[in-house]
């Protein structure tokens, strides 16, 4: 079992989870997957309680559109949860909208919350829904680096890690004295319950081989779609979803470095959340053109949903910088012998963890990003990126997560699963028991478990603590 912070196991009793509603507040990919993951790890014990989706930035709600229908999942909409055409962005939720969040919550009989913590810098909603509803939460920050100095997160921590029904995910140690740093406070964070290491899916992935495909034959079919010889060394560039310029002057660094290495092959992934893709793709193609040595190594992959995005079509004197192919980031990243993204990223994560030499560049966030793996496996500049040897691969034992293989859903299924006992009792009051009692707790569902025995009774005030079915 993943340990919690600070040394606090998840109790026995939240190996099966009540089957009570749960609301999933998601902003960005990241988080929407994370969500995702801990959804289907509680249909996979046999909780088919409905579960809600809301998706609070446009970002979230592309990527919301793409899941798959399930009999569990419902997806809720600005109109049906606030009774107007879109969720307030770019501004403060007034305070008879987060009143109506919470009739919702009410009127639904939603016990518990997850809340992602946005991507965007300047997003608020989730941090202040955090603040305003009156059930469970665990607010997720699922970074493998530090969030920028600038972000919305860092104003709203210390009020919000006070907050005694609310809880914290985070991905490593690491984070942790990132939330001390900025301003949670520490008697706080260590209060039982308060703060739990769950992991993050990008380590799931590279940790997990069954996860994705990367026999050799995948390897080869993918580098031949991306025309790319076998003997040459593939290097993928995941793209950003941010449209300032950061992958254009991200890319001439890249292009300026590769001219003296003449094997290497680069191909660029477009992120599916990058707005204003036209735009995007000729700034891109635009900065091919100033390096027409590099068009037999550098190309950009277009698939064929970008294809449909766009609006104009590619102009022939271009078409030597694009491959058309069906390749997605995560099989091109499995694919790689290096990746690189302008600012960090999952994919970056999942190359460094399997021994793959990695590079984000520092300027692109203007500030000195921290990440929370070691900084020695990230290469300082592009140069010694491109002549980097892969290292050792990382294992969950080394990055402080034990040796126990629990994957990133599952983890945080069992702490949302612990939040809410019943619509009585709370699995924070359990959580504040000494010790001693706790274990007796333990031992006794253990030994009610085995004898089929599920519940467990107390007398008082005709209340009871259940144990799930």
């Amino acid at each position: 079992m993943r340990h919690l912070y600070p040394d606090f196991h998840i109790n026995p009793f939240t190996k099966r989870n009540i089957a009570v509603k749960t609301v999933y507040f998601v902003s960005s990919y990241g988080d929407t997957a994370l969500a995702m993951a801990v959804i289907n790890a509680f249909e996979k014990q046999g909780n088919k309680t409905p579960a809600f989706l809301i998706a609070l930035t446009a970002v979230a709600e592309q990527r919301v559109r793409d899941l798959p229908s399930s009999s569990t999942l419902h997806q809720v909409g600005s109109q049906e949860l606030l009774g107007q055409s879109e969720i307030p962005r770019n501004r403060k939720m007034r305070q008879s909208e987060l009143e109506k969040i919470q009739k919702f919550l009410n009127q639904n009989q939603i016990k518990r919350a997850y809340i992602g913590v946005p991507s965007s810098e300047k997003e608020t909603n989730a941090f202040e829904i955090a603040q305003f509803i009156k059930i469970p939460t665990i607010l997720a920050y699922e970074f493998m680096f530090s969030a920028p100095e600038k972000h919305s997160f860092w104003e709203y921590l210390p009020q919000l890690a006070r907050k005694k029904d609310l809880s914290l995910a985070v991905p490593l140690k690491a984070a942790v004295e990132d939330l001390k740093a900025h301003g949670a406070d520490t008697v706080a964070l260590q209060q039982p319950g308060k703060v739990h290491i769950i992991g993050h899916l990008s380590i799931d992935k590279a940790l997990r081989p069954d996860s994705i495909d990367i026999h050799s034959e995948k390897i080869s079919r993918t580098k031949a779609a991306l025309s790319i010889q076998e003997s040459e060394d593939f290097i993928f560039i995941s793209g950003t979803s941010r449209s300032d310029g950061t992958d254009k002057n991200f890319l001439e660094i890249l292009l300026r470095a590769l001219e003296t290495q003449k094997n290497l092959r680069l191909r660029w992934g477009i992120h599916p959340g990058v707005p204003y893709l036209d735009t995007y793709l000729r700034s891109l193609l635009a900065t091919c053109q100033q390096y027409p040595f590099a068009q037999e190594q550098f190309k950009i992959i277009v698939t064929n949903q970008i294809q449909e995005k766009l609006t104009t079509c590619i102009p022939p004197e271009d078409e030597s910088f694009i491959v058309h192919a069906e390749i997605s980031g995560t099989d091109a990243g499995a694919a790689a012998v290096k990746v690189a993204q302008a600012v960090p990223g999952a994919l970056l994560n999942t190359a460094v963890i399997g021994g793959k030499p990695a590079y984000f560049n520092p300027e692109s966030t203007n500030q000195s990003v921290r990440s929370y793996l070691p900084t020695s496996l990230f290469a300082a500049n592009p140069d010694l990126f491109f002549q980097a040897p892969p290292h050792p691969p990382l294992t969950y034992q080394t990055i402080g997560l034990g040796e126990n293989a629990t994957t990133t859903g599952e983890a945080l299924c069992q702490i949302l699963g612990a939040l809410t006992m019943d619509s009585h009792t709370s699995w924070f009051f359990v959580s504040y028991l000494p010790s001693f009692v706790r274990t007796w707790i333990n031992a006794l569902l253990e030994f009610c478990e085995k004898n089929h025995d599920h519940s467990i009774t107390a007398s008082s005030d005709a209340n009871a603590m259940h144990r799930p079915a």
